[in-house]
């Protein structure tokens, strides 16, 4: 499939980000930080779940952290560092939403390029994707209390849902994201109701969603995580 990164959005996709249950804490916001190797290995696996599933199909995928038991695995295309939640993505869940479209005709993107990405079908099991090289496609996610404190430690799972048409516009977001990919640069995705002017992202939150901020980060290898990562 060939995704054109400089193409205009028409219609915005919606996701909800939220957290199992936590009792008297609120949060701020939900961050989570890629490699550059993380952020394509994203997008690769987005792309590949919107071409093989059927449009309709409810299911999710959970990526379990590095250092635990199960053991962590990147099958969303990226590990999560130790010190992360679970990871549970669901597909097709948002029922009662559809796609909505943009509000402003001179919408100002943040993430500018002109490059077109063919993503080819994934490679044979024991074949290494150019992502995958060095062990480097590492996540991070964190949670932050009202008061800017780091609360993940008391955090089973982070729950984020999306619907199949929202796959590639995801994709599209992880990609954009690593052509502009500068260590530091962080990004929030708007929320329904809560953005005056809707950023050219792909992607919107539903109202009752907890704010996502994307962040560009360099958080080293699998083997910083976990040493004897394979053995």
């Amino acid at each position: 499939m060939k995704i054109k990164l400089n193409s205009s959005s028409i219609l915005y996709e919606i996701a909800k980000v939220n957290v199992s249950e936590i009792n008297n804490v609120e949060i701020s916001y939900i961050e989570m930080s890629f490699n550059k190797d993380a952020l394509i290995g994203f997008a690769k696996n987005l792309i590949w779940m919107y071409e093989d599933i059927e449009k309709n199909r409810k299911f999710y995928v959970c990526t379990d952290p590095l250092g635990g038991v199960p053991s962590g695995n990147q099958v969303l295309g990226f590990y999560l560092t130790k010190n992360s939640p679970i990871l549970v993505f669901r597909i097709n869940y948002l029922n009662d939403y559809d796609a909505i479209k943009c509000l402003d005709n001179e919408i100002q993107p943040r993430l500018r390029t002109e490059k077109c990405i063919e993503v080819l079908p994934p490679l044979a099991d024991n074949d290494l994707e150019d992502y995958e090289i060095g062990f480097k496609n590492i996540a991070d996610i964190k949670i932050y209390s009202n008061n800017n404190i780091d609360i993940s430690g008391n955090i089973n799972e982070v729950l984020f849902e999306i619907n199949y048409e929202g796959l590639k516009k995801l994709a599209i977001i992880m990609f954009k994201l690593a052509e502009n990919f500068d260590i530091g640069k962080e990004y929030d995705i708007a929320i329904l109701d809560k953005n005056d002017i809707l950023i050219e992202s792909e992607i919107v939150l539903t109202s009752d969603s907890i704010p996502l901020k994307l962040k560009c980060v360099d958080i080293g290898s699998v083997y910083d995580y976990e040493p004897n990562f394979g053995c």
